[in-house]
């Protein structure tokens, strides 16, 4: 069947015929605009693409989405989220992607070898899992003990190259934290810093007792 007729059906079976206006805005915004291609040779980022456009067809007030995203470039991602979050569903959603879990939820459930390790609001498990800490800092290539030079930061995680410090609450400014880094750089001591707030990813990584994470502390 081609990707109209896959709209069709679906649109007759809700008791909604007249579904080509809404067909034509899924299709246009999820680049489906080859309306009488067969289904079955579309790639699986497509064929993906044109499972989500069919549970929003008739605008359902609850829908789930089984990791939608796999398998999509970076703007076609993007565009899904996004329809996704301004549709008027209440939606379950489960994704490996930390990062669309934060962008779209706002209750989560974090789970590891099948066991529930929390279930709540996004800020609650920030708050519960960072307390004590003011934002985090990437720090690439260090040839100093930073932890010794300021008092301030507290080591995360650390790779091959690069150091992943929690600042502690009530340090100092962070203009001044920025200063004595830029410092360091034009110094030689470190190659580059970066500030990030905390997000779900480090709440995982603190929940589970990972001492693994990766590289992008957004978790990309």
């Amino acid at each position: 069947m081609s990707i109209k007729e896959h709209f069709q059906i679906i649109a007759l079976i809700s008791g909604q015929p007249k579904f080509e206006r809404r067909f034509a805005e899924l299709a246009k915004l999820l680049e489906l605009d080859a309306e009488y291609k067969v289904a079955s040779i579309l790639s699986g980022g497509n064929r993906r693409k044109l499972c989500t456009a069919l549970t929003l067809l008739t605008v359902p007030k609850l829908a789930y989405f089984d990791e939608p995203t796999v398998g999509l470039d970076p703007v076609a991602r993007r565009n899904l989220l996004n329809l996704i979050k301004r549709s008027n569903a209440s939606v379950l959603f489960t994704t490996h992607r930390l990062d669309e879990a934060e962008y779209l939820c706002s209750r989560v459930a974090i789970m590891q070898l099948g066991k529930i390790l929390f279930d709540g609001n996004i800020e609650d498990i920030k708050a519960q899992t960072q307390e004590g800490t003011n934002g985090l800092i990437l720090v690439k290539r260090p040839s100093i003990d930073l932890m010794e030079q300021f008092k301030y930061l507290q080591l995360d995680h650390a790779d091959v190259d690069q150091s992943l410090f929690k600042i502690a609450t009530g340090a100092a400014a962070l203009s001044q934290i920025f200063k004595d880094l830029l410092d360091l750089k034009n110094q030689g001591h470190i190659e580059d810093f970066s500030y990030f707030e905390p997000s779900l990813h480090h709440a995982f990584v603190a929940l589970s007792g990972s001492s693994k994470a990766p590289a992008d502390p957004k978790g990309e």
